[in-house]
């Protein structure tokens, strides 16, 4: 199937003004390796800073890409829903079936992804692989199922581990999705008021059986389940990173996957004011040669 762009999107919530930067670094590892021309979509509500939209609005122009931003808000009874740890943006992917109803396919995007290395063509083809051209194309969550608060979450859902997407990145075919999903989230919570995952479980419920699974290395989460944050740092070349988890970059971490991000924050202007200052270890030895106690520093306040 030719196109004569391929059309991504990405959400933003952003009430403390830090976390657009995010926004920024997906997009250039998005630019930098694509063959492609791209129509960007932006969702974003009254959090949208000037600052954040002329950084991706230049961004977009400097690559010669397309932007469309689409302000989005909530209704008053969805504005009160519960999602967790989640931010609220994660609910504004359930509304591009309806927003975007004239597209064939549309890419949504986490904000805390990184092409390292990866033309978007490569994942569109193997998208468009699909012959039955399922409604979503996703990626197995390879470790949803190592807490036990999860297990338990997708034995509530019926659906076994090996069935269960993360919805961080994924291919949406709008026209091929009749349901409201923003509606089928209301009445998904009446049912599952526990489900932690709101957002990607009602996804998983209503797309069961009709996904199209796509090779791991187009979402390759990066935390510290199963200690994959420490993982080799050449394992994180040619996939997609998805930095899921409370450990990410702008956070102060630094480990092996940290570096990769680090290489597309070049378009952030001054991307040193939105990192937060990591608790600093001094190693020092102690009663014997190879011992060790960790000392935080203390931190000035902002």
């Amino acid at each position: 199937m030719t196109r004569a762009c391929t059309h991504i999107a990405l959400a933003l919530h952003d009430h403390k003004g830090t976390y657009w930067p995010y926004v920024v670094t997906t997009l250039t590892s998005v630019f930098l390796h694509s063959s492609s021309a791209l129509h960007v979509h932006l969702l974003h509500d009254d959090t949208l800073s000037p600052e954040a939209c002329a950084a991706v609005s230049q961004l977009c122009r400097k690559y010669q890409h397309r932007l469309t931003l689409h302000p989005v808000e909530l209704s008053s009874a969805m504005a009160t829903i519960d999602t967790r740890q989640f931010s609220v943006a994660s609910l504004y992917r359930l509304m591009l079936p309806q927003l975007l109803r004239h597209l064939d396919l549309v890419i949504y995007l986490d904000a805390d992804l990184i092409f390292n290395l990866v033309d978007i063509a490569e994942l569109v083809r193997a998208i468009d692989s699909d012959p039955h051209q399922h409604p979503v194309s996703a990626v197995v969550d390879d470790l949803f199922s190592g807490s036990a608060s999860s297990r338990r979450e997708l034995q509530m859902l019926g659906i076994p581990a090996s069935q269960y997407f993360n919805s961080g990145l994924l291919g949406l075919r709008p026209q091929r999705i009749d349901l409201d999903l923003m509606e089928s989230l209301k009445h998904f919570i009446e049912r599952h008021p526990e489900a932690e995952h709101i957002d990607q479980d009602l996804l998983n419920q209503t797309f069961a059986q009709k996904v199209h699974w796509l090779p791991a290395k187009f979402n390759h989460q990066v935390n510290l389940t199963r200690g994959r944050y420490f993982d080799a740092i050449d394992s994180f070349n040619q996939k997609i990173l998805h930095y899921t988890g409370k450990a990410k970059p702008l956070s102060g971490t630094f480990a092996p996957p940290d570096i990769h991000f680090w290489r597309y924050t070049h378009e952030v202007p001054h991307i040193h004011r939105y990192i937060q200052a990591p608790m600093r270890y001094l190693q020092q030895m102690h009663e014997r040669p190879g011992s060790a106690y960790l000392i935080p520093t203390r931190e000035r306040k902002p």
